[in-house]
This record gives structure tokens, sequence and C-alpha cells, in this order.
């Protein structure tokens, strides 16, 4: 009778411990998996030297037409046109729009892929 109580209570502790330890490792299971998905960083070289120059890049515009395969002057692209655009380019035209009609549906698209640059059109009647 005493063996048998003493087996029924090492069951009782056994079952016990694998009610505790069973979501101790579900949980850890768990932030395993999370800590997978997570993104890693590379690892960087120290020595890499840090560049003191920012490179101009040609206006929003631009970048608009040549997504759209649209024609676009080159003069966007010169070193003049992305001076001026990163002299200008200082608005958040990703959160403004332009509202336009076409029959009878209204259209909002980004202010950056309809505003052109002055400088661009001057060159093209200089050009013509």
């Amino acid at each position: 009778a005493e063996t048998q109580a003493l087996e029924e209570a090492e069951c009782a502790q056994r079952e016990l411990e694998d009610k505790v330890k069973f979501p101790a490792e579900e949980a850890e299971c768990e932030h395993k998996e999370v800590e997978k998905k997570k993104p890693k960083m590379n690892n960087f070289n120290k020595a890499t030297p840090i560049f003191n120059i920012i490179v101009p890049c040609p206006f929003q515009y631009a970048l608009q037409k040549l997504s759209t395969f649209d024609y676009i002057d080159l003069w966007y692209f010169s070193p003049p046109g992305c001076l001026e655009a990163s002299k200008f380019n200082r608005s958040n035209t990703d959160d403004a729009f332009y509202v336009f009609k076409i029959g009878n549906v209204l259209t909002l698209c980004s202010i950056a892929s309809v505003k052109v640059s002055v400088m661009g059109l001057d060159m093209r009647v200089e050009g013509e």
C-alpha cells in the first residue's frame, strides 16, 4: 500500500512538473520563433570610410516620369538640374495630392508626378 501511494505521489509530481514545464517550454519556443522572424543586422566594417559629400538627386518629378516610362528632358539629370532639385526639393510631396478630372472621373495624383521645374521648361524652349 505504501509503495502504491509512493508511486501515485511520484506520478502526481511528474504530472505537476510537466504542467509547469510545458508552458515554459512553449513560451521559450515562441520566443525563439519571434527572434528568428526579426530582421538581422549585417556585420559592418568599422574601417569603412564615410563620405562627406551628398550626391544630388534629380527632381521627384523626373523620377516619377522614369517610373512610368514617360519622356523626360535630360536636363533633370544634369548637374545643374540635380543642384536645383536639391535647392527646391524640401517639401514632402509624397503626402500632397493633385486632383484632376478625366471625363466624369476625379483622380488623385501625387504632386511629385505633376510639378514641372521652370528651369526644365526654359531649357526646352531654348533647345527648340
